[in-house]
């Protein structure tokens, strides 16, 4: 390579310092595998010790532990999904 030249690097950065591409395509797919909300929220009860009235305060609940921020004015579902990506992506 000389100066002026341009690489371009594609793919998704490993997760948890994978040092190769099947740990970054598998952290990606789980992050974006997220099952069914009450699903998740089940998850989130058993691996967080999280509760809540209602898959709301689940999701809520959840968000605060992990702390998950940024998230005014997203749905229900988007939130757990951020949620689902901390826990397991």
């Amino acid at each position: 390579m000389t100066t002026g030249d341009i690489v371009l690097l594609t793919g998704t950065p490993a997760a948890g310092g994978a040092a190769h591409s099947g740990g970054a395509a598998a952290s990606s797919s789980a992050a974006t595998a997220m099952p069914p909300l009450s699903e998740a929220c089940e998850v989130f009860k058993r691996e967080l010790g999280v509760d809540g009235k209602n898959l709301f305060h689940v999701v809520v609940a959840s968000c605060e532990l992990l702390g998950v921020a940024d998230v005014k004015g997203d749905s229900l579902i988007r939130k757990a999904e951020k949620c689902w990506a901390c826990l397991m992506g």
